[in-house]
């Protein structure tokens, strides 16, 4: 049975400003060349002079975060091509949250860079214009179990005067998930989700009730675009978790694809069912990396009881990063570590403060110490990944 190597892709919310100053290589400038093609502006200088309220904007973050994640694939295959040699030496998994679904199914093969950046960047539209149809919102909920949320959810709804009811839009680990809806409803979410024993509950900086009914109009043109692209089946070593299930696709057909992407946005993500298929499914000598902007999955996935072995070889690496010899090692140092390695501070070499100096944000980074308590959890739900 060979070896995994399981790839994890950010979703809406990981972009930061600074996020492709490291991608400089002939590489990466003639995806960065094609994808201006594409989108009509210059993603790099957006993402390197901002302003940041505009890159924050669902319009552009989409986009950039796709480019972004997609250019570090691109460097992973070229500094580790014996990871998808053809003799599918390694069985490759596949995973992106929410717009990281893209992503992951980009990676895979079944869509090609360009479709996958333009219904990319059609769904941002959409999704735009379905928030400016109608008023809604989402917020964080740490602290209760999925059942005990959507007990909350129900019991908001039954005496909403107004507006859109509130639904749990988003499960992301053990005791954290999303909440969608209208306004007057997530106004009452908060009373309501602390009364139930809820640690925290915070509004997110979105202007739209994602992965709800409210993105129906949305799904309708999202629809349209995946129509347009030719889907194409994985190797048969590759494969993708589906954000609605939660599980592997049980079929690539271009059907199965196109439907699966359009409930996305009118479904709950259950990210933390796939976090959790991910680690009942690791085994000793697979490695875990993180690709793109930000380092939020990885916090994720220490929130399930996963063995130290996978903890040694997580690895966040984000784009222009895989020219840096210091990463090279650390990929080869992790996937040659031993599964006695209970010591996750010692498995893996971190790369110490004084060596990110003058390093371009994001150049490097490291694995995320482990959440020991709900107060982690808080900080982890303030950058909350979205849509």
């Amino acid at each position: 049975m060979p070896s995994k190597v399981h790839v994890l892709f950010p979703g809406q919310g990981s972009q930061t400003l600074g996020m492709l100053s490291s991608c400089t290589s002939a590489e990466s400038r003639a995806i960065l060349s094609q994808a201006n093609d594409i989108l009509g502006y210059d993603v790099a200088a957006l993402c390197t002079d901002g302003p940041a309220e505009k890159l924050n904007e669902t319009l552009y973050s989409q986009p950039a975060i796709f480019v972004s994640s997609w250019i570090a694939f691109e460097e992973l295959k070229a500094a580790r091509p014996e990871y998808f040699a053809s003799k599918a030496q390694y069985e490759i998994v596949l995973a992106g949250l929410s717009l990281g679904e893209y992503t992951a199914l980009t990676a895979a093969g079944v869509l090609s860079f360009a479709d996958g950046l333009r219904c990319v960047q059609e769904r941002a539209r959409a999704m735009h214009d379905a928030a400016r149809a109608q008023e809604g919102g989402m917020a964080t909920v740490v602290g209760l179990s999925a059942e005990a949320l959507t007990e909350v959810c129900t019991k908001v709804n039954s005496t909403l005067t107004g507006g859109m009811p509130i639904a749990v839009a988003n499960l992301l680990f053990p005791s954290c998930a999303v909440v969608s809806g209208g306004l007057q409803g997530l106004r009452m979410l908060e009373g309501a989700a602390k009364a139930a024993g809820a640690k925290l509950v915070r509004r997110l900086p979105v202007a739209g009730a994602f992965h709800t009914r409210a993105m129906s109009p949305a799904a309708e043109r999202l629809d349209a675009a995946l129509g347009r692209c030719d889907l194409k089946p994985p190797a048969p070593n590759v494969h993708v978790y589906a954000n609605v299930t939660g599980c592997k696709y049980a079929s690539y057909a271009s059907l199965a694809v196109q439907e699966s992407l359009r409930k996305q946005l009118v479904s709950p993500v259950l990210w933390e069912q796939t976090l959790q298929n991910l680690v009942q499914n690791y085994a000793a000598g697979d490695i875990v990396i993180e690709l793109g902007p930000g380092k939020q999955i990885g916090a994720m996935l220490k929130r399930f009881a996963s063995p130290p072995s996978l903890m040694s070889r997580l690895l966040n690496v984000g784009p222009g990063t895989f020219a840096d010899e210091l990463v090279k090692k650390q990929i080869d140092q992790a996937k040659n570590k031993s599964e006695s390695e209970s010591d996750v501070s010692a498995a893996v070499p971190l790369v110490k403060p004084w060596m990110l100096q003058n390093k371009p944000l994001y150049k490097i980074r490291v694995p995320i110490p482990a959440l020991p308590n709900a107060m982690d959890a808080v900080h982890l739900a303030r950058g909350t990944q979205t849509a």
